[in-house]
C-alpha cells in the first residue's frame, strides 16, 4: 500500500514536472508564430504599400502625358488650325481671282491636310474618345495609318456591349496607339487587323499584322513600347499577350474585365 502510494505520487511529479518543461516550450511555439504572423503580415503590409505607390507612379505619369496630348490638341485647333484654314481660303480665293488650276490643286491638297489633321487632333485629345466611344477612335486611327503608310488596314467587332466611358476607355485607346505605331515603325508589314469582342464580362482586343514578327526571348522587344504596355496594362488589371516569331508577324491581344 504504501509502495503503491508512493509510485503514484512519483508518477504524478514526473507527469507534473513534463508538464511544467513543456509551458516554456509552448510559449517559445506560440511566441514564434507570433512573430511569423507578425512577418508576414508586415511582408503583406509592405508589398500592398509598394503596389499602391507603383500604381499612383504610374497613374500620375499618364495623367502627365494625356495632359501633354491635351495641350498638343488644343494648339492644333487653336493655332495650327486656323491658319491653315485661313490659307485655305486664301488660296481659293487666288485661284479664282486667277483661274490658276495649279493653285486650286494646292487648295485641294491643303484641304486634305487639314482633314488629316483633324483626325490627328482627335487621336490626341481624351474628350473625343470619350463623347466617340472606343470603336469609333480606333477607327479613326486606322484611317490615319492607312491613308499616310500604305498598309491594309481592317477592323471587326463581335458582340454587343461597349466599354465602360471614362480613364479607363483613354488608357486602352493609348495601348492600341502604341501597337499600331510598333507595327509602322517595325513590322514591314502589309495587312495590319484588329478584332475586338464583347465576351461575357470581357472585352478580348486582338491586333494582328503579316510583318517580319521578332524573338520575344533576344530583347528585341525593348525598344518597341513594350514598357508602356506593360504599365498600362496595370492601371487596367489587364491581360497583355504578345504572341510573335521571325518572319510569321506578330499578335497582340489585351483582355479585360468590363462591367
Amino acid at each position: 500500500m504504501i509502495i503503491s502510494t508512493v509510485i503514484s505520487g512519483l508518477l504524478e511529479t514526473v507527469v507534473l514536472v513534463a508538464f511544467l518543461s513543456l509551458i516554456p516550450i509552448g510559449l517559445a511555439v506560440f511566441f514564434v508564430a507570433l512573430n511569423r504572423s507578425n512577418h508576414n503580415k508586415f511582408l503583406f503590409e509592405k508589398e500592398l504599400f509598394e503596389q499602391q505607390a507603383q500604381n499612383q507612379f504610374l497613374k500620375s505619369k499618364v495623367e502627365i502625358q494625356e495632359s501633354t496630348l491635351r495641350f498638343i490638341s488644343r494648339e492644333i485647333h487653336d493655332n495650327i488650325g486656323q491658319v491653315l484654314s485661313i490659307l485655305k481660303m486664301n488660296l481659293n480665293l487666288a485661284a479664282a481671282r486667277h483661274k490658276d488650276s495649279d493653285l486650286k490643286e494646292a487648295e485641294n491638297q491643303l484641304g486634305k491636310v487639314i482633314i488629316d489633321l483633324r483626325k490627328l487632333n482627335k487621336s490626341f485629345h481624351p474628350d473625343y474618345v470619350l463623347k466617340d466611344g472606343l470603336y469609333a477612335a480606333i477607327r479613326n486611327e486606322l484611317e490615319i495609318v492607312g491613308s499616310g503608310s500604305g498598309l491594309l488596314v481592317s477592323i471587326s467587332l463581335e458582340g454587343d456591349g461597349d466599354f465602360d466611358r471614362g480613364e479607363k476607355e483613354v488608357i486602352l485607346l493609348r495601348m492600341i496607339q502604341e501597337c499600331i505605331q510598333n507595327v509602322v515603325k517595325h513590322a514591314q508589314a502589309t495587312h495590319l487587323d484588329i478584332k475586338i469582342q464583347f465576351l461575357s464580362g470581357q472585352i478580348l482586343i486582338g491586333i494582328k499584322d503579316d510583318g517580319v514578327g521578332y524573338n520575344a526571348f533576344d530583347g528585341a522587344s525593348d525598344g518597341m513600347g513594350l514598357a508602356n504596355l506593360n504599365e498600362r496594362s496595370k492601371l487596367l488589371d489587364a491581360t497583355l499577350t504578345i504572341n510573335s516569331k521571325p518572319g510569321s508577324g506578330t499578335e497582340v491581344f489585351i483582355s479585360i474585365k468590363n462591367g
